[in-house]
């Protein structure tokens, strides 16, 4: 119980502490507690009824100061002079106003005067009586006199001006006007070794090597070998070593003095050794490298970048499936020997066909189809007049006559006509005489109404408009009734203009996509696709490192080797000489001892730290120095030498290396050397520079910007404010947040670590601050170059014009091709490696819809975007709403692609519309276009971002989305794998809000256990997604419609939350504090190392996520999460030794005979209960719970005397302090004791 403090409510006489702390002494012996030596108790500290006591002083409610929280903050008490201090605390120096100038006392009582000072001459403020504080650039004790040195010359250059003509002259020079200088001449002028400061006296520079009053007397620094002529003696025996020299007499030369001797850009020179960036390593970072050297199973292709070999995938190559065969073209490979199927396929190798299962929906009883979901269970889909799990229900449309034999029931009371016939019940035959029934080219509809074929118009579709094709196909082919030519043999194009005669039509074996231009189809090659390609299928197609030049025959590419190309090659490196592996293209890993421009040709002495002081290397890890020396006891040529990170240059004398500090080396710290950041990529991230560091102490840190422009403010840029802990993390350029840093500029950023003892080192990392990529591009309708169209109908034309990526020339490069739709969200379309597409574009309100092209670096993310504002018209213009819906469903087919749809569902919008049978054919158009989604394949991060923008659009219209469409949506969700990783976090909330709000959510038939723990699984992906771009000490607050959520990041060392309060009542939360000690224990024993970011995430939801148990709650649901920010992953909290503790706001009144308690949503009963939760009743409006594990809590109001499983309802001011882990004797004791000291 040691290092607890209690806070007692009034003063104790001597006779009450004498026996407080018999009781004490009493109780430990009962509880068996060792000490008490650490329990510090507080009198007199009495925080009344605006206040709680906190350890030894009062925590004051808003509007409240005093060191008892006795008075109420008002400005009025400051007389009109002064605001009030909200810091005020009572103490000695402390103010309870801030008064205005020239007032201060008592409650900014007294007004100062200074009329005998001029009032301060309009020139400053009297501060006290008699007493001026002048402006700026004026002086004299009334401010009367400017500070001007216009009549002494402005000091000649020699100074600056101090006071009126009063200067303050530079070293060297004197006078009124700084304009004479100090004559030293019997000093013989300081012999060119000083500065004359003062007639006849010397300030000698040190670095000259002399002193004395004349600065003739050299240094002696002849016991330090007179610094080995490569350092001057600027004290007796005390060199300054000269670049690239170090040690105490400056015999010591560092491995580096310039960046260049580090192979920059692949590492910078630090501190007298070369620091590698990401992707290089070796002596001179003269080596790429590769994580875990790609397992062997790929090779380096670019710095820190793996090519996979065939069959090998991951980052690192470091799984395959090619144990099993692999999973072909129907799933994927997910880990090593394990793939996953696409719907309708199984098996190991996913090649065995799978028939969809519905035995448990009776086989859709005959009334539809079984199909198989992606990632879930079959399911079926009925026929057109059927519905329910089974399609066992009909929909009965007996009371419209069964619709006249005209129609189909399509739902309950709900006709689908045949064409021809109108009306609810089909019963109505439109007639169109009047229009000379469409001619003979049309359909009657409606009355007077005709819907005309393709390319026929006018009202009773008598006009023919003949369609019209580019340059009319150019003669060389028709116009086909959609506006395209169908070209003659020998002519492509989109105008029948391309021809290849030069390569002889491709032979067949491919079409002509520019004059005399081929592309061959698959198994043939050269210029006019006349040579069939060789197979190398037998010796694994070359690797991809080698060309097929005949059947099986290949030849390698520079830097491999053997039969299949698959091996590397050192033949330009001697093959490593005997004394190392060939890891790379001519790369060489050398045996230990030997070293030597990639080929391992020298002797090496790395592991007695290159024989520093000790002498040269003159064999394998063989120095020629003196073994005899000792550090701490171990020998100088031993490899463990100085902790492993230095030199041992003498006794007990340890030379460390960069980033080693301390007596013996026993610190390391190291930073990033360089990292390149693209603003484009980091938007809604940070710069992060952290500090790895070891070794036995505490440590301070100093961040400071050292090169680079312009200079940037660290204090408002970094996260936080924090520029001194361990690591510099930096909010990156966004959309409303300027950093400062400019594109194209490198930043260098020093950190000074000092250890509690002294020592300390000094380590430097640059940011490279990148380009954007550079994209040209059009979208234009092909018919007539310009930016109009019809929507849906027209196929625009996208093409990329010129793109590359200014950072990376050999990067490889990806197309985005789409539309945002009117909320803004983004539609990808097509994403590919192809520059040249065709698009469809939806319609939107006012006919402007804009579409985008894209351009990423598939490696880095840097990605730039032009946009183009089209002009598309409404295809439905003139329909009714339920025209529009018919002319929708048409587009909804099982083969549409994720953006037809997203048109289609856009569609919807543009004819709204409450008639409740308009409203249940969207519905029913919603949830076929669901079915269809969640059925495709998504394998792409375009493809998700798309599929999950088409899912928002269709749930946003609650009463529009059905209880099969809200299944489908959270079944497939909650079954796609590293949801948190793979989903836009803002896009997964707002799905799981508007889920929440859609009136089929609303009602207990589909508010289950079930959905109500897939929607909590989808706010936790969005959750965990936002903790994982989060840094040290950085929050963030979220919201998601109904749905708000707040997370903070923090280290395992500081977990308490670094949110502000405004933020955190925003979730219903007034205050919440964690067990550290605690938690760490948990995480400890849980295997997390110390350097894991843990988020602690707050959020609440809308009360029908639980609006299935029917019980009635007090307060906000609030869900309290803690999140492991590295691994993207929730962490089991439960079985707490210490409470967490946390306040929620009651949302009103409690009933009468009723009492507010602390629940929790137990997900085994699937009910609100009480287990292992303590309730503390702060006031009519607060709620204190405290808890020992984490799920989702309220506050259940529940019939006074109602029996619980555990917990308590204690008064207000309950004080135990966090910490607390004494028994319930224990408690019961104290409660005794504070009621007998309350009788003193």
């Amino acid at each position: 119980m040691t290092g607890q403090q209690v806070c007692i409510g009034r003063s104790l006489s001597s006779e009450g502490y004498l026996m407080l702390l018999t009781l004490m002494v009493a109780i430990v012996c009962l509880s068996q507690i060792s000490s008490v030596s650490g329990i510090t108790f507080y009198a007199s500290i009495d925080c009344g009824p605006h206040g709680n006591c906190s350890g030894y002083a009062c925590q004051c409610e808003s509007g409240y100061i005093g060191p008892h929280c006795e008075y109420q903050c008002n400005d009025t008490e400051c007389n009109g002079h002064g605001k009030c201090n909200p810091s005020y605390s009572g103490s000695y120096g402390s103010s309870f106003c801030n008064c205005d100038k020239g007032y201060g006392g008592v409650n900014c009582s007294q007004k100062f005067d200074c009329s005998s000072l001029n009032n301060c001459s309009a020139h400053g403020y009297c501060s006290y009586d008699n007493y001026c504080t002048c402006d700026y650039e004026w002086t004299a004790a009334n401010c009367s006199l400017p500070i001007t040195c216009n009549k002494v010359n402005n000091c000649s250059g020699h100074g600056y001006c101090s006071g009126y003509q009063a200067c303050s002259c530079s070293q060297g020079w004197t006078g009124a006007d700084c304009n004479s200088v100090y004559n030293c001449s019997l000093l013989n002028n300081c012999n060119g070794r000083g500065i004359c400061s003062a007639d006849n006296y010397c300030y000698c520079n040190s670095q000259s090597g002399y002193y004395g009053v004349d600065c003739t007397t050299p240094y002696n620094c002849s016991a330090l070998n007179n610094c080995s002529s490569h350092g001057v003696c600027t004290n007796n025996d005390y060199c300054t070593c000269s670049a690239g020299y170090y040690g105490t007499n400056c015999s010591l030369k560092y491995e580096c003095v310039s960046n260049d001797e580090c192979g920059f850009p692949n590492g910078n020179c630090m501190m007298g050794s070369c620091s590698c960036v990401f992707g290089w390593g070796g002596e001179k970072c003269q080596k790429m490298i590769c994580p875990n050297n790609c397992n062997n199973h790929g090779n380096c292709s670019s710095p820190g970048s793996c090519t996979c070999d065939n069959g090998w995938l991951g980052s690192e190559c470091s799984y395959s499936c090619s144990g099993i065969g692999g999973c072909g073209i129907n799933g994927y490979c997910a880990n090593n020997n394990s793939c996953v199927c696409y719907p309708g396929w199984q098996g190991v190798n996913c090649n065995i066909a799978k028939s969809p299962n519905c035995t448990a929906f009776n086989n859709c009883s005959g009334n539809g189809d079984c199909i198989s979901s992606y990632g879930g269970d079959d399911y079926c889909s009925c026929y057109q007049t059927y519905y329910g799990d089974k399609c066992d229900l009909k929909y009965n449309c007996s009371s419209l006559n069964n619709c006249s034999g005209h129609g189909v029931c399509t739902n309950i009371n709900y006709c689908t006509c045949e064409a021809g016939f109108g009306g609810k019940d089909c019963s109505s035959k439109p007639n169109c005489t009047s229009l000379n029934n469409c001619s003979g080219h049309g359909v009657c509809t409606y009355d007077d109404y005709c819907i005309c074929n393709l390319n026929y118009g006018n009202a009773d579709c008598s006009v023919y408009n003949p369609p019209i094709c580019p340059n009319n196909c150019s003669g060389n082919g028709t116009c086909n009734q959609y506006s395209s030519c169908d070209c003659k043999e020998g002519y492509w194009g989109y105008d029948c203009t391309i021809t290849c005669p030069k390569t002889k039509n491709c032979n067949s074996h491919g079409f002509c996509y520019a004059q005399d231009q081929c592309s061959c189809n698959v198994g043939w090659m050269g210029e006019d696709c006349s040579v069939p390609e060789p197979n190398c299928n037998a010796v694994k197609n070359c690797s991809y490192h080698g060309v097929c030049i005949e059947n099986n025959v290949c030849a390698c590419y520079t830097g491999y080797d053997g039969l299949t190309c698959a091996d590397y090659s050192c033949r330009n490196v001697s093959n490593c000489n005997g004394h190392g592996s060939c890891v790379g293209v001519d790369t060489c890993q050398c045996k230990s001892g030997w070293r030597g421009n990639s080929d391992c040709s020298a002797f090496s002495c790395e592991a007695v730290n290159n024989c520093t002081g000790l002498g040269s290397c003159i064999g394998q890890n063989q120095c020629s120095g003196n073994p005899s020396i000792k550090c701490y006891g171990v020998v100088s040529t031993s490899g463990s030498v100085c902790s492993g990170k230095g030199t041992c240059v003498g006794t007990d004398s340890c030379q460390c290396v960069s980033g080693a500090f301390g007596s013996n080396c026993n610190s390391f710290a190291r930073i990033p050397s360089s990292q390149l950041v693209i603003n484009s990529v980091n938007f809604e991230s940070v710069i992060s520079i952290p500090v790895t560091l070891t070794g036995p102490s505490t440590y301070t840190f100093k961040w400071k910007q050292v090169g680079g422009s312009p200079s940037l403010q660290l204090s408002t840029i970094a996260v936080g404010g924090i520029v001194n802990g361990p690591g510099l993390y930096i909010n990156a350029n966004s959309e409303t947040f300027n950093n400062g840093m400019v594109a194209g500029e490198t930043y260098t950023f020093q950190v000074n670590i000092t250890r509690a003892d002294g020592y300390s080192t000094v380590l430097e990392s640059s940011v490279q601050v990148g380009l954007s990529p550079v994209l040209k591009a059009t979208i234009v309708n092909p018919s007539d170059n310009s930016q109009t169209g019809v929507a849906v109908t027209t196929k625009f034309t996208a093409t990329i014009q010129e793109s590359y990526d200014p950072n990376d020339s050999e990067a490889t490069l990806m197309y985005g091709y789409g539309f945002y739709t009117e909320s803004g969200l983004k539609v990808v379309s097509v994403y590919s490696s192809s520059k040249q597409t065709n698009l469809t574009l939806p319609y939107q309100t006012g006919g402007s819809v804009t579409a985008f092209v894209y351009v990423i670096n598939a490696q880095t993310g840097n990605q730039k975007e032009l946009k183009f504002s089209m002009n598309v018209s409404n295809p439905t213009s003139g329909k009714s709403a339920s025209e529009v819906n018919s002319f929708v469903q048409n587009l909804v087919t099982s083969d549409a692609s994720v953006s037809q749809l997203s048109i289609a569902v856009q569609l919807l919008t543009t004819s709204p519309s409450s008639d409740p049978t308009v409203v249940q054919q969207r519905t029913d158009i919603k949830q076929q276009v669901i079915t269809t989604l969640v059925s495709k394949p998504v394998t792409t991060s375009a493809e998700r971002d798309t599929l999950l923008t088409v899912l928002v659009s269709t749930t946003q219209s609650a009463n529009e989305v059905s209880t099969t469409s809200v299944t489908k949506t959270l079944d497939f969700l909650v079954s796609q794998p590293s949801l948190a990783q793979n989903f836009n976090p803002s896009q997964l909330g707002q799905l799981a809000s508007q889920i929440l709000s859609t009136a089929v959510f609303n009602s207990t038939s589909i508010s289950t256990s079930t959905t109500s723990k897939q929607v909590r699984t989808i706010i936790d992906a969005a959750m965990t997604a936002t903790a994982s771009n989060l840094a040290a000490g950085q929050s963030a607050v979220k919201t998601f419609g109904n749905i708000v959520a707040v997370v903070s990041s923090n280290t395992l060392d500081n977990l308490q939350p670094t949110i502000p309060t405004n933020s955190i009542s925003s979730v219903g939360i007034k205050s919440i504090s964690l067990p550290t000690a605690s938690l760490q224990s948990l995480f400890t024993n849980s295997g997390l190392p110390s350097s894991t970011l843990v988020s602690l995430s707050l959020s609440t939801a809308p009360l029908s996520m639980y609006s299935f148990t029917q019980t009635k709650l007090a307060s906000t649901l609030a869900r309290i999460a803690l999140i492991n920010s590295n691994s993207a992953s929730a962490i089991a909290v439960a079985n707490l030794t210490l409470p967490i503790e946390f306040n929620l706001q009651l949302g009103g009144p409690v009933e009468n005979g009723k009492t507010p308690k602390c629940k929790y949503f137990n997900e085994v009963s699937n009910s609100f209960t009480t287990d292992g939760i303590e309730t503390i009743v702060i006031s009519s409006s607060e709620i204190k719970c405290r808890v020992t594990h984490l799920t989702d809590f309220a506050i259940v109001p529940e019939t006074s005397g109602t029996p619980t499983s555990s917990g308590s309802v204690v008064k207000p001011k309950d004080t135990i302090s966090e910490g607390s882990s004494v028994s319930a004797t224990l408690v019961t004791l104290l409660v005794a004791i504070f009621s007998m000291f309350f009788m003193f």
